[in-house]
C-alpha cells in the first residue's frame, strides 16, 4: 500500500538499479528528462529492485517496463554501485526524502534500439518530447548534470 511504501521509504535505505545507454563506438551516453521527483532533468532509465528480485533482473524489467527494451541480463555490464540521497519524491508526502543504494548498468545501444527507446519512454517518467539524446564528458558538464552522471561516464569511458 501507499502507506507501507512511505514507511518503507523513511526507515530504510531502498535498493534500485539505473542503467545507461552508452555507444562504445563514440564515447557518448544517453540521457533522458526525467519528469517526476525525485530526480527531475538529464537522467538515466531506472527504478527500484523488488524483494526477491536480482539487481540483473531488476535492470531487464525496468528497460522494458519504462524504455520498451527487450534484453537479457547478459547484455549489461556492472559499472558502478552509487548512493543517492534525494531532499523530496514523488510519493507522498513529497517533502520526505529519501536513501537508495543502487547499482548502475551499462548497455551498449544500436539505432534500432535507440528508435525503440524513444518511441516507448515511458510519459508518466520522462519527457517523450525530449527523446534520448546523447552526451559525450564535455556535454555533461555543460548541462550542469547531477555529478554521478559524470563520475558514471569517466567510470565508462575514462577508466577503462
Amino acid at each position: 500500500s501507499d502507506a507501507d511504501y512511505e514507511r518503507a521509504m523513511c526507515s530504510f535505505v531502498l535498493f534500485c538499479v539505473d542503467i545507461v545507454l552508452v555507444d562504445e563506438q563514440t564515447g557518448r551516453i544517453y540521457l533522458t528528462k526525467r519528469r517526476i521527483k525525485p530526480m527531475q532533468g538529464w537522467w538515466i532509465i531506472g527504478g527500484r529492485v523488488l524483494p526477491g528480485q536480482s539487481a540483473r533482473l531488476a535492470a531487464v524489467a525496468k528497460l522494458k517496463q519504462e524504455a520498451g527494451l527487450r534484453v537479457t541480463s547478459d547484455h549489461l555490464r556492472y559499472i558502478m554501485s552509487a548512493r543517492y540521497m534525494w531532499k523530496d519524491r514523488k510519493q507522498e508526502p513529497q517533502d520526505v526524502g529519501s536513501d537508495n543504494f543502487v547499482q548502475i548498468y551499462a548497455l551498449p545501444i544500436t539505432e534500432a534500439m535507440r528508435q525503440t527507446v524513444e518511441w516507448n519512454l515511458n510519459p508518466n517518467e520522462y519527457d517523450s518530447t525530449a527523446g534520448l539524446t546523447s552526451f559525450d564528458r564535455e556535454d555533461l558538464v555543460r548541462a550542469d548534470v547531477h555529478p554521478v552522471l559524470i563520475d558514471l561516464y569517466d567510470e565508462i569511458f575514462v577508466t577503462n
